[in-house]
């Protein structure tokens, strides 16, 4: 991996008017990426980005735990919001009370907010009206 090509990388957007970072976002190669390498990757801008800027960690997985434990260590890394997709392996199977539950146990278990991320264009799924009306008694936010 090229973390010193992208730390140099955040070094120069620093000096602009970014407000912050989306690091391990569906558009990069993060699916690509092993844990050892996410956390490197999170490590590197958490340590590169300027005071102030505001820092959200992909951290969904197919797993509610592999979730859970993903958005622990991002906060731990000092973190300011996990950025959350929706499972999506088991699509055909997938029920909408089962995304109620997952993220149930998410906003549960997370020390920081959750912006859930509705990308269907990805995951095959999108987050319907319902679902979001329901979570938005928890602390998840909707992206």
């Amino acid at each position: 991996m090229a973390l010193e090509g992208m730390k140099h990388n955040i070094g120069r957007y620093n000096q602009t008017s970014l407000a912050g970072y989306v690091v391990l976002g569906s558009t990069g190669e993060s699916v690509l990426l092993r844990s050892n390498e996410m956390d490197g990757v999170l490590g590197a801008v958490k340590e590169t980005a300027a005071p102030g800027k505001k820092l959200i960690a992909g951290t969904g997985a197919e797993s509610t735990a592999e979730t859970i434990e993903r958005t622990q260590r991002a906060a731990a890394l000092g973190y300011d919001v996990a950025l959350v997709k929706t499972p999506y392996y088991y699509k055909p199977a997938y029920k909408r009370r089962c995304s109620s539950r997952i993220t149930a146990a998410l906003a549960d278990e997370s020390p920081i907010p959750v912006l859930l991320y509705s990308v269907p264009i990805f995951t095959g799924l999108a987050l319907e009206a319902p679902e979001t009306i329901a979570l938005a008694d928890t602390k998840i936010s909707l992206v």
